[in-house]
């Protein structure tokens, strides 16, 4: 239990200071996207094949609590998060500024495989 807890609080400042780094303030962010982003593992995901290296085209779900909504809506890890609300993930630092503008909930696209799926998630106060 304690190391739970220990991740979540270190999921927490991390976001925190993406947070901050976009100028944005924590409690700008709904508290479901906090919950969200404490329920999960992103790592940038770079497209080797245009040749340039460091362009970033997407999130990798790299561990995803089970009882996490994305989970619940059918996401795994090892999924490639592609779009958030209609906007491409090309950009790390993006995530925090994007999440800061989500009310409520959002659409979620990624790809797992050849194949690319999209769901709406609410989210949830925790």
């Amino acid at each position: 239990k304690r190391r739970r807890e220990r991740r979540a609080n270190a999921a927490a400042k991390r976001f925190d200071r993406a947070v901050s780094r976009d100028g944005l303030e924590a409690d700008d962010v709904h508290p479901g996207v906090r919950s969200l982003m404490r329920s999960m593992k992103l790592e940038p995901t770079f497209d080797l094949e245009q040749g340039e290296t460091g362009l970033v085209d997407g999130m990798r779900i790299r561990h995803i609590r089970p009882d996490s909504p994305l989970a619940r809506a059918g996401f795994e890890a090892g999924d490639r998060l592609v779009r958030i609300n209609g906007q491409s993930l090309r950009d790390p630092a993006q995530i925090a500024g994007l999440f800061a503008r989500i009310e409520g909930t959002m659409e979620v696209c990624a790809q797992r495989s050849d194949s690319e799926h999209c769901r709406n998630i609410r989210l949830e106060a925790p």
